[in-house]
């Protein structure tokens, strides 16, 4: 195995020699160019300042289109100017006009610019919270006021991402005055929802659920399911439960994330110490979504009579789900004898093509462990699966299949009717002969 370089043996090498390697390096490579000019700027702010700020307004004048397949490598370009202003720029304020300038590139770029992958943008994002990093350290409040008044909104994509939990209450208290009255004056649609998801926002930072209730109803007075989601949040992250519990409750229980409502809800019966209400919320979670990592959390809740009870309800609520599904849960509980009983019952459900990869070999080879004939089952069916098509990629699966299956049990009789009956694909006949050796005949 070879040796990674460390750090410690590129120290071990003479300096001259490191200089004549790099420079040869920088001849042929401008990016490395491009950072050791910076580094040999370092001890001069003024000029680093101005040669970091070329940089930034060459992609400000930039007019070319920016094609997808070069989107990854301009990407890089912005994250090199980032990380200049983190390693090289100790002035915190110098860094985050800096950064402020780079920021304000954002919209003219995302236009000329095809970033499907996102990988521009995540540079940008790199870029805001460096900036949150350095103004928090350096800028006054009037100074930062008037910085986030200006990064507010990237024109034609809404808010940015700028806020800080670092940033002053007082700042962001003059700040929602200060967008309110520019909601309050713009016509624009786009540009009306924009201030009004940055004024939702602020109230967020500034932990008020009134403020962010009054601020939703700027908006529409009816609130919907995921209003009061929203409204419960805030509540919830000022820790009041009973408010939480509140909003909570004006959702419908067939709302999209009632998941993430149960969830909240527990948090709420946890803190205000009601546990047996916590437990109720996990007994109609568990009968919503019959999923065996929820039946968990509930049943470790119970106690004696309750706790086995619940346990019987849930075996007799397996067998009415889906296969694939049944199977899960059983699997889950650890309950191989139940579980190979109902393959017995409805081995004629058996569809692995719908199993997942990874859980399906996992199942397998729990099920082998003491239920042989059931796990072959399985095998069997991957069988056909992959022989019922003339796509031949397919084959593979069924080799490894009956392999597995072999080392179980002795299944001759039915090797040699797959064979007998799939004696027409000659590449699976030639993947079988070289596995098995020629030790079965076609008939």
């Amino acid at each position: 195995m070879k040796k990674t370089l460390t750090l410690e043996d590129i120290q071990t090498i003479h300096h001259d020699s490191l200089a004549k390697l790099l420079f040869e390096i920088i001849q042929k490579d401008h990016d490395s160019y491009k950072k050791v000019e910076k580094l040999l700027l370092a001890s001069d702010p003024k000029a680093l300042y101005k040669s970091i700020m070329k940089d930034i307004n060459s992609i400000k004048r930039g007019r070319k289109f920016i094609h997808y397949g070069e989107s990854f490598a301009f990407s890089k370009k912005i994250e090199g100017i980032v990380a200049d202003i983190d390693t090289l720029v100790q002035d915190d304020r110098e860094a985050s006009k800096l950064l402020k300038a780079l920021i304000l590139t954002d919209s003219k770029v995302f236009l000329r610019s095809d970033d499907s992958a996102g990988a521009i943008q995540m540079a940008y994002a790199l870029a805001a919270d460096a900036y949150k990093d350095r103004s928090t350290k350096s800028l006054e409040d009037k100074e930062l006021l008037a910085d986030l008044e200006e990064m507010l909104i990237c024109d034609g994509f809404g808010m940015r991402d700028i806020f800080s939990e670092e940033f002053p209450v007082r700042v962001y208290e003059m700040l929602y005055e200060k967008v309110m009255l520019a909601y309050t004056l713009e016509e624009a649609a786009f540009e009306k929802s924009s201030f009004h998801h940055v004024l939702l926002s602020i109230a967020e930072y500034l932990r008020s659920p009134t403020l962010y209730i009054k601020t939703k109803a700027l908006e529409s007075e009816i609130f919907s399911g995921h209003d009061y989601f929203d409204i419960a949040r805030q509540y919830k992250q000022i820790e009041d439960a009973e408010n939480t519990l509140q909003y909570l409750g004006k959702i419908e229980e067939d709302w999209y994330q009632i998941e993430e409502v149960y969830e909240m809800q527990i948090w709420a019966y946890e803190l205000l110490g009601k546990s047996e209400d916590a437990t109720n919320t996990y007994k109609r979670w568990y009968e919503k979504r019959k999923s065996p990592q929820i039946y968990d959390k509930y049943i470790a809740r119970l106690k004696g009579k309750e706790k086995e009870q619940a346990r019987r309800d849930t075996l007799k609520d397996i067998e009415t789900l889906p296969f694939a599904e049944a199977i899960t849960f059983y699997h889950a509980l650890d309950e191989k004898a139940l579980c190979a009983s109902y393959i017995t019952a409805y081995h004629d459900r058996i569809a692995t093509e719908y199993l997942n990869d990874r859980f399906l070999k996992s199942f397998l080879f729990w099920l082998s462990d003491g239920y042989p004939k059931e796990t072959i089952l399985f095998y069997q069916d991957i069988c056909e699966k992959s022989l019922g098509t003339s796509q031949s990629k397919y084959y593979g699966a069924a080799i490894w299949a009956l392999k597995e299956m072999q080392k179980l049990d002795d299944n001759s009789v039915y090797i040699d009717k797959l064979l007998a009956k799939h004696k027409q694909k000659r590449k699976f006949i030639e993947m079988f002969d070289q596995a098995f050796g020629g030790r079965y005949r076609l008939s």
